[in-house]
């Protein structure tokens, strides 16, 4: 049902690492059409992004300089000049300088780093911007790198994670295509930004079955999302799924809801 394709090169932004056609942009569909709507469509973000937001990225920017070999403290100092990014980079800079620390004696045979491989589900292209894959003893694996203030929590939701559990697909089948060596498996690299967290290499072990249901339910709703696009509905007038609430807290664009294009001033596009 999915076969490998080789995707055209998209650039990755300081704001997201999201890949063309991923799982970040079905999950919010999922979740609220207007969300995605105001997010993928009109491309709106808050002025300031979260703190944890940005924290993740600039620790991420960090990581793919470092593994693409280059200066990972010249890159943290150039993201440092950007707004978004400035309250948090001296505390990105501490967490690496421990990461590296930690695996000051690792020497990984890198083969890939932020690269988007896709997949073409019954006809849908999809696409998985992989943080790194390395090369092994003939085999591949690919490694996701996680901020967490809790690791430990952050291992128990990882095996029913959508995003990890299409990383796992997408590595599979078109990591070993693109490379041409056997699939090893997945890792979740662990970052801590609490005390209480520990730096650890989770591997990632997956039910069969979720990963070969996968497919079916990404065709559908690639599908869904072909067709809502082609409609010709104005974003504005996307439904909601009243999902303004969830763990995080509440919805980015809930004001937009509340009071439609009056609040405006409060976002900036990306």
């Amino acid at each position: 049902m999915a076969a490998a394709e080789q995707p055209a090169s998209t650039a990755k932004t300081d704001e997201s690492a999201e890949s063309s056609h991923g799982i970040h942009k079905l999950l919010s569909l999922i979740r609220c059409p207007r969300l995605y709507a105001y997010r993928y469509i009109l491309k709106l973000r808050l002025q300031f992004d979260q703190e944890r937001l940005a924290l993740g990225t600039a620790v991420h920017a960090g990581l793919e300089a470092h593994y693409a070999g280059k200066d990972w403290r010249q890159a943290m100092k150039k993201l440092g000049e950007k707004p978004d990014f400035a309250f948090v980079t001296d505390r990105a800079v501490k967490i690496l300088a421990n990461y590296f620390q930690r695996y000051k004696a690792e020497k990984l045979h890198v083969v890939s780093v932020e690269r988007e491989y896709g997949i073409t589900i019954e006809g849908s292209l999809f696409t998985r911007r992989i943080d790194m894959v390395y090369e092994k003893e003939g085999a591949l694996y690919v490694v996701d790198h996680k901020t967490a203030a809790d690791t430990k929590k952050r291992t128990s939701q990882s095996e029913m994670d959508p995003t990890l559990i299409s990383q796992e697909l997408v590595g599979r089948v078109a990591c070993t295509r693109v490379h041409g060596l056997k699939y090893g498996g997945a890792v979740l690299n662990l970052i801590p930004t609490g005390s209480g967290g520990v730096y650890s290499r989770y591997p990632l072990r997956f039910s069969a079955r979720m990963v070969s249901d996968m497919p079916r339910s990404l065709a559908r709703w690639l599908k869904g999302e072909r067709n809502l696009l082609a409609s010709g509905m104005s974003p504005w007038e996307y439904t909601q799924n009243w999902t303004c609430y969830d763990r995080y807290g509440v919805c980015d664009y809930w004001r937009l809801c509340a009071n439609g294009p009056d609040a405006l001033a409060e976002f900036t596009v990306k």
